[in-house]
């Protein structure tokens, strides 16, 4: 297998409605992967019926894997195992990319130390909401993410979501099978270990879009209204990818100044003032 071949790895659970915009990003790539597949996580919403078109008329390229509801993790699984590129690019069903998105991730992969590519996703809101910003999705990253970042910082949210993320498939080999206890956010189990096998590359673009559209698994509110939570729970997972890898030293949080002020002042101050409202 050629070096710089690569593979799509796209997860539905019943975005069949977004199905077709993701496919043909995928199909219309400048760089063309050497195959693309679709794992649909127990669908109930007529996508398979979809998926059985497109696949019938893109079979050179293009399968589909239907199973029952099993969660992102276990889907991520399947699909880890089910490709065979050198690269993993993974898809969200109802995000979608911009054409040149492999072409330029492939101009990164020179360098043996790197074990991921990612770029920003833009965010489009469905339907668009009058006079908002749509922005781009992280906010902000670093170029270059090394384990370094996770001790000095105390966090680990220097990922981008899962349908900005190319892996090398000798590092996917080793991270693989993730927790399929991860039903949902298992980008989570698949990203904080890599920093431990090499270097992240932030590219500076977005090379794709991340939609907004009210059935989004997770976006935005749930992330803030728990983060100390979520938080724990990632620094948890990437400290049990250290421990299993068996690199020295632990990711504390009370380095972050964010989690600390999130823990003990504003979310206090919150939960204050919802008492307050219900007087």
């Amino acid at each position: 297998m050629s070096p710089d071949s690569f593979s799509v790895v796209i997860l539905n659970h019943n975005y069949g409605h977004f199905l077709g915009p993701c496919i043909q990003s995928a199909l219309e790539q400048t760089l063309s992967p050497i195959e693309i597949i679709v794992i649909d996580d127990g669908s109930t919403d007529g996508s398979w019926k979809l998926l059985e078109d497109w696949t019938h008329r893109h079979s050179k390229i293009l399968r589909a894997i239907r199973t029952e509801r099993s969660g992102q993790a276990a889907a991520l699984n399947l699909g880890i195992a089910s490709s065979r590129g050198e690269w993993v690019a993974f898809l969200d069903a109802d995000d979608y990319w911009f054409p040149r998105k492999l072409e330029t991730t492939r101009r990164e992969i020179h360098d043996q130390d790197v074990v991921c590519i990612q770029h920003y996703l833009e965010i489009r809101r469905e339907p668009p909401k009058e006079n908002q910003r749509e922005g781009i999705y992280p906010e902000i990253l670093p170029p270059v993410i090394t384990l370094r970042d996770y001790f000095r910082s105390g966090n680990t949210d220097f990922f981008t979501a899962t349908s900005g993320l190319t892996i090398r498939r000798s590092v996917l080999n080793r991270i693989a099978p993730l927790d399929e206890s991860w039903k949902i956010c298992a980008d989570v189990v698949l990203t904080r270990p890599l920093p431990i096998f090499g270097k992240v590359l932030t590219l500076s673009d977005p090379l794709g879009v991340y939609r907004v559209h009210g059935a989004n698994q997770w976006y935005g509110t749930e992330a803030r209204t728990h983060y100390v939570e979520n938080y724990l729970s990632r620094i948890q997972a990437a400290n049990d990818a250290l421990k299993r890898f068996g690199v020295q030293g632990r990711i504390r949080p009370e380095r972050n100044l964010n989690y600390l002020a999130e823990r003990f002042v504003r979310g206090p101050i919150r939960r204050c003032l919802k008492r307050l409202q219900k007087v």
